[in-house]
């Protein structure tokens, strides 16, 4: 049945396609004879055109010679003029006698001009027929064609005009008849169409209930097929979420229907010390009563129930912070989210803020340490501008008291200057920088030569290599690290002992050469745990307050020797003093001592000497 239905349908088809082909072929045909009658329609009025158009012509010619043969310097040419007449006459006698210019005669000018001609002609006719030719006839002639001209003119303007309304009528004429041929032969096509698609809609309505049963066959293998798709999105996404609860660094604790604990993260175990087995079916009481006994005193964790009734503002989120004491003293922001329906009620979740923490309290330490440190230089100051505003000294007592505000000022001023480096320093990067062809030695040599020594204080011993080494630096910034560097073994040795700069070249097969520049002292040193905080920003060493400084000295030679892609080290021993040690890329374009290259590239002057003090920070 169904084949038979096919070839039904293939047959059907293909008569259709068969008569809207014959169809269409008669459409081009009447399309061609349109176009042909317009071309025969359109030479046609050529023809006349060009009748009138040459005529006139020949009759503008004429007039222009026999002109000529009257008023010309050379003599008259009489075979010449008859020739032009000649032609006149064979223009007129094909506009006179041809079929297509019938029309022609019921034009008013054609009517009006055509007796002139004619009267023309014979006069023209008796003048040229003289031998020779008479001047005062064709003088006369000249004055009858001169008037003739404007009457010539309007004929063939009128004709025109004439073959403009004749073409236009019969195009209009044409366009309609080829119109209703056009709409018969498509009214044919439609109603064929029209038939076809009728039998084809029968045809449509006999297989409806076969396509009814295979669709449906089909919607129960796609529904299958959903299923399974389904089923795997929904491992896979259970995967998904194994996975961000296995990497993330937040712990998770859900509570089901009942407010029972249903799942622990892996970090949440490994912030607690306790995992899934250990926990799992605990209620949220008992749950709240294990997690407050692992807080630090005076930091429990408030519990699950008091956290939830907390009020919140626009979102369902509440906050608190703990302090856990073991495994490992932690502080951790306690968050929770509730679910007013399904299989979990609420999600528990640990965050560790512990460095957030530190930093908050570093930060705290460093306001109360800095406001501190410029309270002491201001209170010197106003104190004693106070007396100096109040008060008349001798001479030697106001020199006196003015030099101890300037140097309370200066020390003002270089706390502040050293904040503003190093917050310059983080927010531009080394777009500040400018990189230059350093001399190392040369810096170094002018760097302890204007660097102002504490009283009773010998200079640093240089160890500095023959051969002269360069470096590709900001020679600023390079002298205010090292700077703060040798301002830091005086000021951690106050029992004295010698202050040692060293430089040396590192070079390793496959590496790039480095130079190191190294700073030791013999003061009071650093404990393991000091030495490894001395860059953080904030940060102190020594705490009695004995040691002026802000905590932000070192950070800014370790920023300094980062931007110029170097690296800082620090060794150090309680009682025995520190060795800080900065190594930078050395810059190899020039031959390492040759004296070509010392002779050609002198070493640049650095800048003054900045003698700012810093500290270990």
């Amino acid at each position: 049945m169904q084949h038979k239905n096919r070839r039904y349908v293939a047959w059907l088809a293909l008569g259709t396609a068969l008569m809207a082909l014959v169809m269409a072929v008669l459409l081009g045909l009447q399309l061609t004879q349109r176009r042909a009658i317009q071309a025969s329609s359109g030479l046609q009025a050529d023809m006349v055109s060009t009748l009138v158009f040459q005529f006139e012509r020949e009759f503008l010619r004429f007039r222009q010679t026999l002109d000529a043969s009257i008023n010309g310097r050379t003599p008259p040419d009489d075979d010449a003029l008859r020739l032009r007449y000649d032609l006149f006459i064979s223009r007129h006698i094909l506009l006179r006698d041809n079929p297509s210019t019938g029309e022609l005669l019921q034009l008013p000018a054609y009517q009006d001009t055509l007796p002139k001609v004619n009267a023309l002609i014979t006069r023209t006719d008796q003048a040229l027929a003289q031998n020779p030719l008479a001047m005062a006839s064709l003088r006369a002639l000249l004055a009858d064609y001169n008037t003739l001209g404007p009457d010539m003119q309007a004929l063939s303007m009128a004709t025109n005009a004439m073959i403009a309304k004749t073409v236009e009528r019969q195009k209009q004429a044409l366009l309609s008849q080829n119109n209703q041929i056009l709409m018969l032969t498509s009214a044919q096509l439609a109603l064929l169409l029209i038939a076809a698609g009728a039998l084809m809609l029968w045809q449509k309505r006999q297989n409806h209930e076969r396509l009814a049963l295979e669709q449906l066959s089909e919607n129960l293998r796609q529904a299958n097929h959903a299923n399974d798709l389904a089923r795997r999105q929904i491992e896979e996404r259970n995967q998904q979420l194994n996975a961000i609860f296995e990497l993330s660094p937040d712990g998770f604790v859900s509570f089901d229907a009942h407010q029972r604990v249903a799942y622990i993260s892996p970090a949440f175990s490994a912030l607690t010390g306790q995992g899934q087995q250990q926990l799992a079916g605990l209620s949220e009481h008992d749950f709240s009563a294990w997690l407050a006994q692992r807080c630090a005193p005076g930091s429990a964790f408030v519990g699950v129930s008091a956290l939830r009734a907390q009020p919140v503002g626009s979102g369902a989120e509440k906050r608190a912070l703990i302090e856990l004491a073991a495994p490992k003293k932690r502080v951790l922001q306690v968050g929770l989210r509730s679910n007013t329906g399904g299989l979990v009620s609420q999600i528990l979740y640990l965050r560790d803020v512990t460095r957030e923490t530190e930093v908050d309290h570093m930060k705290s330490e460093f306001l109360a340490t800095a406001a501190h440190e410029l309270r002491t230089p201001m209170a010197s100051i106003f104190g004693f501008s106070e007396l100096l505003l109040h008060e008349q000294f001798d001479p030697a007592t106001q020199h006196e008291l003015l030099t101890t505000i300037h140097a309370q000022s200066r020390l003002m001023a270089d706390i502040l200057n050293e904040l503003l480096d190093l917050a310059r320093i983080e927010a531009r990067r080394d777009k500040d920088f400018r990189y230059t062809q350093v001399h190392l030695q040369a810096l170094l040599q002018d760097l302890i030569k204007g660097y102002q020594l504490p009283p009773g204080r010998h200079p640093p011993e240089l160890a500095l290599p023959p051969n002269p080494l360069y470096l590709m630096a900001d020679a600023g910034k390079l002298r205010q690290a090292l700077l703060n560097v040798v301002s830091n073994a005086y000021k951690y040795s106050p029992e004295g002992g010698p202050v040692r700069v060293s430089v040396s070249l590192e070079e390793a097969p496959g590496q790039p050469a480095t130079v190191c520049i190294t700073v030791t002292d013999h003061g009071i040193g650093l404990t393991p745990e000091q030495l490894k905080r001395v860059c953080e920003r904030f940060y102190r060493a020594d705490t009695s307050g004995k040691i002026l400084g802000t905590g932000l000295g070192m950070s800014i030679v370790k920023e300094i020797a980062e931007l110029h892609h170097g690296t800082l080290a620090l060794q150090s021993r309680p009682g025995q003093g520190t060795c800080v040690q900065l190594c930078l890329p050395a810059y190899t374009t020039l031959q390492r001592g040759s004296p070509a290259a010392s002779a050609s590239h002198p070493a640049p002057h650095p800048p003054p000497a900045d003698t700012r003090p810093a500290d270990l920070s």
